[in-house]
């Protein structure tokens, strides 16, 4: 058994307006549309993203 097998399974959080969940690579088009943004971007540890690949390997780096 590794760490992340040891680790709980994330909840879903949800509201009347809010739903939080575990990121998927479902996600990956909503995550560049926003990614993409360099001022949005500037506030985050992460450069913007130039294509959609870059979000599926940032998803995919996150889901390791």
């Amino acid at each position: 058994m590794n760490d992340i097998d040891r680790l709980p399974a994330i909840p879903v959080l949800e509201s009347q307006r809010l739903k939080l969940r575990p990121i998927t690579l479902n996600d990956a088009q909503a995550l560049f549309n926003y990614a993409k943004n360099e001022n949005m971007t500037k506030y985050v540890p992460w450069k913007a993203h130039k294509s959609i690949n870059d979000s599926i390997g940032f998803i995919n780096s996150l889901l390791q």
